[in-house]
């Protein structure tokens, strides 16, 4: 069975996917499969990462050397 994508954005709303005036007459009535992709809820963490990434934390020590990282004395 071959398949043409047809993409477009909507709102759920009680349960129904409104499908935009243009699809209407080339889908009703036809069986279609229906991927739903939704967007992910912001957390915390993903909210800190974020600021992070637009404003790094600058130390001001300098660099550690290559002998220093690995001197398991220290």
């Amino acid at each position: 069975m071959q398949m043409e994508v047809v993409e477009f954005q909507g709102i759920v709303k009680d349960g129904v996917i409104q499908i935009p005036e243009i699809y209407k007459g080339e889908l009703n009535g036809e069986s279609v499969k229906v991927i739903l992709m939704k967007k992910l809820k912001k957390t915390a963490a993903v909210g800190i990462i974020a600021e992070l990434m637009q404003h790094p934390v600058e130390f001001q020590w300098p660099p550690l050397k290559r002998e220093e990282i690995y001197d398991r004395k220290l």
